[in-house]
């Protein structure tokens, strides 16, 4: 990021983004450090079937999968035929190398990688072990890049395994802009409209529920990530593409949707970034995607640790900044997968009045959809502001690079993120009271769960949020997803895996329309008056006051 979080502009030489402990800290088994002479400055040189030595292993690479600002990550087979990802890229100082791409950053990297995984039975979970749905480490190492002496540049290689799935904004793209199919037999559009709310919700609950385990043993004494966006998830669903696979956005079977979190290389460490020295919140400027960022990390940002330290959203930058942007991310995924029209003025004029409370709630998410569509088109804003902000202070236009920096001061953007949050929080309230007092639901998934899920990512996204990772894990419950297999080889699937697979879907799509029957918004209007009376209870807009400053909070 181009800027000091205290309010200044950065025009000049850039610093070292992160602190982490120097290297006389790490035992000695840490790090591979092979000093002969460095490869070819990037796999890109490479071409698919040449092998690859990384710390005395072999693998043999195959395309590029991923490409950042920092490297790029490279598909590869092991010696035994195990898909893996090589992440490479230059870290030190050098040419070409990025100001905050130290060698500390990327040991500290490997090092939370090793932590957070370190045994392989931790990646499949069972024997009361929960399953960590990040990559296992495998192999890494350093090369010095150049015969200068002292060494101040490196090509570091990490190998991990390859975790199944494409990027989360790549997938929900893909999917949002499927036609939506036509009507089921005995299927009105608000119906329709209603349960599609239903399975995107399902899913959305199931994403917490598969990488809170993985986050709460994160943050818990290794590392706060600090870059959660729709790049750095993972999610695969095994029947995209088949012939099953036409209910629109809609996955086929949300049960088997698989997530993961990648990237730890914005990471730092977690008690050093609760402390007040090196390392910690108060010096460290905020980093990764802005538009997952809450208003905390954008009062830290425009005006400094000083000024986030006197507002109520303290806690939400300093201990819960990966809690709020996978709540973004949740969110952003429940809405595009619910991408079903509202039900046509002809479908609403035709409704029986005992199904006025279905139409309520159905109004409900829709006015949620409304105000997510807000929230998110003025977090897109304010990142192209300080993206464009950046290229200009990068291209060296000081005077324009300036005067969008004043405008990002003075444009109020944790005050209106807040007020936007507050709105979406409102709607998110309603619906959560709703669901939790709605029986039925279908195959593993109940309108209930759905509730708690819709209420822990309302205290997710709070400015005075309370639930810390396990009790998020309690509130949606357990992922419905099998336990995993041991890591994939790469071979055909078995073809009598995935008919099982879609045997069950269709079992589970006809019992679904019984289950779904009936009362199930039965008792939409009983909650519906009890929820306008605890809404009215919700912590408003909260207003503090900094230098002339209005800072607001949802």
């Amino acid at each position: 990021m181009i800027a000091y979080g205290n309010g200044t502009p950065f025009l000049g030489s850039f610093p070292a983004r992160d602190a982490v402990p120097s290297s006389d800290w790490w035992p000695d088994w840490f790090d591979w450090f092979e000093p002969a002479p460095a490869p070819r400055v990037s796999l890109s040189y490479y071409t698919a079937g040449e092998i690859v030595t990384v710390a005395a292993k072999r693998f043999t690479l195959g395309k590029s999968i991923g490409k950042g600002s920092y490297g790029q990550v490279w598909a590869a087979t092991d010696e035994t035929g195990m898909a893996v990802a090589i992440k490479d890229f230059s870290c030190g100082v050098g040419p070409g190398i990025l100001p905050d791409a130290s060698q500390q950053r990327a040991r500290f990297e490997v090092e939370v990688m090793q932590r957070l995984i370190q045994d392989p039975e931790e990646m499949r979970g069972g024997n009361g072990r929960p399953e960590m749905s990040a990559p296992r480490i495998i192999a890494h190492q350093f090369w010095p890049m150049g015969a200068a002496v002292p060494q101040t540049a490196f090509i570091c290689r990490i190998v991990m395994t390859r975790r199944p799935g494409r990027p989360l904004g790549t997938w929900l793209d893909s999917r949002y802009e499927r036609h939506v199919p036509a009507l089921m037999a005995g299927e009105d559009e608000l119906q329709r409209f209603n349960l599609s709310f239903f399975t995107a919700a399902s899913a959305a609950r199931e994403m917490i529920a598969q990488l809170a385990p993985t986050f709460e043993r994160l943050n818990s004494d290794i590392a706060y990530h600090r870059d959660v966006n729709a790049r750095n998830l993972l999610v695969h669903s095994p029947l995209d593409g088949s012939p099953e696979d036409n209910n629109g956005a809609l996955p086929v079977d949300v049960n088997h949707l698989e997530f993961t979190i990648l990237d730890f290389g914005s990471s730092t460490d977690a008690r050093a970034w609760l402390g007040s020295s090196e390392g910690s919140w108060q010096v460290e400027n905020p980093t990764g995607d802005a538009r997952y960022w809450g208003p905390a990390s954008w009062i830290r940002f425009l005006h400094g640790a000083q000024a986030l330290a006197e507002t109520s959203l303290l806690s939400q930058y300093t201990r819960r900044l990966d809690i709020f942007a996978l709540a973004v991310c949740t969110l952003e995924l429940l809405m595009k997968l619910h991408n079903v029209d509202f039900p046509s003025e002809a479908c609403i004029r035709n409704l029986d009045e005992s199904r006025t409370t279905e139409l309520q709630f159905a109004q409900r998410v829709q006015r949620a959809r409304m105000s997510w569509g807000d929230y998110w088109a003025f977090a897109v804003g304010s990142f192209d502001r300080l993206s464009e902000y950046s290229r200009l202070a990068c291209a060296g236009d000081q005077a324009n690079a300036l005067q969008v920096w004043h405008g990002l001061r003075t444009g109020s953007i944790p005050e209106l993120l807040g007020q936007k949050l507050n709105e979406l929080g409102q709607d998110l309230h309603y619906l959560a009271e709703v669901c939790a007092h709605t029986p039925g639901g279908s195959i593993g998934r109940s309108w209930v769960q759905v509730g708690a899920t819709l209420g822990a990512l309302l205290d997710m996204v709070h400015f005075n949020g309370a639930l810390e990772w396990q009790e998020v894990m309690q509130r949606v419950g357990a992922s419905s997803l099998p336990v995993a297999l041991p890591e994939a080889r790469c071979v055909k699937p078995v073809r009598s895996e995935a008919a099982k697979l879609r045997a069950r879907f269709q079992k589970a799509k006809e019992q679904k329309r019984v289950a779904l029957q009936g009362d199930v918004f039965g008792l939409l209007g009983m909650c519906h008056g009890r929820s306008r009376s605890r809404s009215a209870s919700m912590p408003g807009v909260v207003k503090k006051h900094h230098k002339a400053k209005r800072i607001v909070a949802i």
